[in-house]
């Protein structure tokens, strides 16, 4: 176990990140609402879409990629990863060896990214709930990542989130809990809200959708009240009852969907690594 010690000092002092998606604005935003919040150095492609992402956090500063990394603790690389070698050779010259780069990509290797720069390199599978300290982040160090640099972002990450550091060939599987689990959770709980949704005339979707929402939270502080997934669903689809006999056809029906599911993130992961 790594030993953070006094944490105040391992918190990135300054991170700069490429990039205006998705994650880029929610490292910004979550950010704003850590203890000592960090100075941030954004550069995106979209110069509107940057400008855009860094109203979300008043310590955001706007700078060309030339001068991205310039005096950065860390560098996040929040762009496709087929944009990565270009990025890297773009911001080497103002790059420390000891600033640490920080790729949110399965479609790349930690070992190719390292044949682009000499820094110590970090995988952090991040989600979009960490702009409300929730979620699970999922942490892979480089070859060349020191016990400091892991600390320095297992750190910065638990300021976020629920950080768990993993191998890089558990990733994938690690990813598809913590990262696709939001978006699949999500899913299913529409489809599920849809196909109840035509028996219920009084009630809207909205407070539907805040139940089921509900329902979801519920379980998740069962869990961890001590319940098992499979206490909770003993407990509650009583012998005979209607919810075993929806369990039952969830088990027997889904369990082939949910096997494919899985075997195609790892199909598609693999594709686009070649």
């Amino acid at each position: 176990m790594i030993q953070l010690g006094d944490r105040s000092e391992m918190f990135p002092r300054a991170i700069g990140i490429a990039g205006a998606g998705a994650m880029a604005r929610m490292f910004v935003r979550a950010f704003a609402h850590v203890a000592e919040p960090p100075r941030i150095q954004l550069w995106a492609r979209n110069a509107l879409a940057a400008q855009s992402v860094a109203r979300d956090n008043s310590r955001t500063e706007l700078k060309p990629v030339s001068a991205l990394a310039h005096g950065m603790d860390v560098v996040i690389l929040a762009t496709p990863a087929t944009a990565y070698r270009e990025l890297l050779e773009r911001v080497m010259p103002t790059l420390d060896s000891q600033t640490i780069i920080v790729s949110l990509s399965n479609a790349m290797a930690i070992e190719e990214i390292e044949g682009y720069t000499l820094s110590p390199i970090v995988k952090v599978i991040p989600t979009i709930a960490h702009e409300l300290k929730r979620g699970v982040s999922i942490l892979v160090a480089g070859g060349r990542a020191d016990k400091q640099a892991i600390a320095k972002i297992l750190c910065m990450m638990e300021a976020i989130s629920t950080p768990v550091i993993a191998r890089e060939n558990e990733c994938r599987a690690l990813s598809n809990l913590a990262g696709s689990g939001l978006a699949i959770a999500a899913e299913f709980a529409r489809l599920w809200v849809s196909a109840n949704e035509g028996a219920v005339s009084f009630i809207g979707r909205e407070m539907l959708d805040a139940i089921m929402a509900e329902t979801f939270s519920a379980v998740a502080a069962l869990h961890a009240g001590g319940r098992s997934f499979e206490t909770i669903i003993t407990k509650t689809a009583v012998p005979g009852g209607m919810t075993e006999a929806a369990i039952t056809i969830l088990r027997s029906d889904g369990r082939g969907v949910i096997e494919a599911m899985m075997k195609e993130t790892f199909r598609r992961q693999a594709s686009l690594r070649t």
